[in-house]
């Protein structure tokens, strides 16, 4: 089997692989760096753990990935169960907050869920002092104790040191790892060509390359490659001890008050740094027009680039959004900025599945849109459950090639 992509998804697939009773005699994945996969949108410091989603099928996935964060000596010391603190500025009728709170009591363990009510600004005060400014205005709120966050790179770089040992499995790295494009015998992929002019040959190919995909397949418009900025603040000892410990905030649908920006931000990690994704304009594809008119641009190569800057109006609504959550730290440089490149579908939904002209032989695994990275310990395992046809028929609809 080759894998081309060694992010979350291809990590995955190949631990799944390993682990099947098909006993897959050679594993090789592909890609330009090892774990954790430099340009990968999981290579971060950390990511947001939570099974709380508008989709059914994502709830369960989620909790079932929840269960393993918290469990498999692999990836246990890497997730901080600090409780996931959900928000939403959404109006009436509030089908969008209903939905995923009817799905989290239906599909998930929800026994340490609770969604607030008209008492919210008392919670905040006695639970959450930290937030001094408490609760903005319009917020529907919801606190889920099963949840949190996962140091991304570190797990990712652990998954990746087991895989090692096993000698069926082999990364190829640099421009031998760097896929190129598909090796054909008429219209049967037979292998991918990498950078360096090399043919890795396989039974199966599995493409997992997220952003990248497009770069080697036609999507047909099911998917496009997109970004989201991501900043942090480096925090003191003295400034931690003073925050104390709290969960991550994760808010949608933004209102029109700075306050009410959607976002969300960690508490700090081990470094100290406090990381703020602020969600102005959601994800944005490529180029984006700043407030002068001119068009910031991105490339996924560059996506760690320390040269990356956010636009400057980002950096004034994303300094109100986290000065109104924590003004504490408010005043505080922001200490870096990266470009988290994922492939957003149509429809949310991952692209697993067979791709019609080569059924046989090539697989795709993609279409993360931004928040797939919890699944680290199991979507190799729907991946790998595709391949050998024992994925449920309903889930093969879901996540099917659907041009």
């Amino acid at each position: 089997v080759i894998i081309a992509g060694g992010g979350t998804v291809g990590l995955s697939t190949a631990w799944y692989l390993a682990q099947s009773n098909k006993n897959y005699s050679s594993i090789t994945v592909l890609d330009p760096y090892p774990p954790p996969a430099y340009a990968s949108a999981g290579n971060d410091i950390n990511k947001v753990i939570r099974n709380e989603y508008d989709m059914a099928i994502y709830s369960v996935i989620a909790d079932e990935a929840l269960d393993i964060w918290m469990s498999n000596p692999i990836f246990k010391d890497y997730y901080h169960n600090v409780g996931h603190l959900s928000g939403s500025f959404e109006g009436p009728p509030y089908s969008d907050w209903n939905l995923t709170n009817n799905n989290t009591f239906k599909y998930t363990d929800a026994s340490r869920f609770e969604v607030f009510g008209a008492n919210i600004s008392t919670i905040f005060a006695e639970r959450w002092p930290v937030f001094k400014n408490g609760p903005p205005p319009d917020f529907l709120g919801a606190i889920n104790g099963r949840g949190g966050w996962a140091n991304a790179a570190g797990a990712m770089k652990a998954l990746g040191e087991y895989l090692k040992t096993d000698k069926r499995i082999h990364f190829v790295n640099g421009e031998q790892g760097t896929a190129k494009g598909l090796i054909k015998s008429g219209a049967k992929v037979t292998g991918v060509r990498t950078a360096d002019g090399s043919a890795h040959h396989g039974d199966l190919v599995i493409l997992s390359m997220g952003a990248w995909t497009s770069q080697i397949i036609d999507l047909e418009g099911q998917g496009w490659p997109d970004f989201s900025f991501v900043t942090s603040i480096q925090l003191t000892e003295q400034e931690i001890k003073e925050l104390g410990q709290f969960p991550v905030v994760d808010l949608i649908n933004p209102g029109l008050l700075p306050s009410q920006t959607s976002g969300y931000f960690f508490p700090p990690n081990e470094d100290g740094l406090l990381k703020i994704v602020a969600k102005i304009d959601g994800h944005f594809r490529y180029t984006r027009k700043t407030s002068n008119g001119m068009m910031y641009v991105v490339k996924p190569s560059e996506a760690h680039d320390p040269k990356n800057k956010l636009p400057l109006q980002d950096a004034i609504d994303w300094r109100q959004f986290i000065t109104y959550w924590l003004p504490q730290i408010g005043y505080k440089n922001f200490t870096k900025s990266s470009a988290c490149w994922d492939l957003a579908t149509f429809d949310g939904y991952w692209i697993l599945g067979p791709h019609p002209s080569s059924p046989e032989s090539l697989f795709i695994a993609t279409g993360g849109n931004g928040n797939t990275f919890k699944n680290l310990v199991n979507i190799g395992k729907y991946v790998v459950q595709f391949v050998e046809g024992t994925l449920s028929s309903e889930r093969q609809e879901t996540f099917r090639w659907r041009p």
